[in-house]
């Protein structure tokens, strides 16, 4: 009975561990998709603070992307005002570079001791 329990808790405690890591991922995943379509709309590119920041620079907006607290920021600027959105966390890592008009992005997630890195990239549009 005793080795039955253990079994069980052991369970559980791997079905969290896979549900956070599952999680962070398609946190990770939807931030790609909404960099991915802000890159593709913007007219220019910047990386500023070692890679740690990206700018970017379209008809109406600017938009800026960066990792704070282990939280990856999405901040939005028009000429009405400004807007920060956190996009993701468990964020371990955040570096971006550009090549030409590559936008190259590397994002580490890490949650419940499950850690990934992913690298995207995306070429401007405009």
């Amino acid at each position: 009975m005793t080795a039955l329990l253990a079994l069980y808790c052991s369970s559980i405690n791997g079905y969290a561990l896979l549900a956070s890591a599952a999680e962070s991922q398609y946190a990770a995943r939807s931030a790609f998709e909404q960099m991915g379509a802000d890159i593709r709309g913007s007219s220019s590119a910047e990386v500023l603070g070692d890679g740690e920041i990206l700018v970017l620079v379209g008809p109406n907006a600017t938009l800026r992307y960066y990792a704070e607290n282990n939280c990856l920021y999405r901040r939005f600027t028009t000429s009405v005002g400004t807007t920060t959105i956190p996009m993701a966390d468990s964020i371990s890592s955040l570096h971006f570079s550009i090549y030409d008009s590559l936008v190259v992005i590397n994002l580490g997630v890490n949650a419940g001791g499950y850690g990934q890195e992913v690298t995207t990239a995306v070429n401007t549009r405009l």
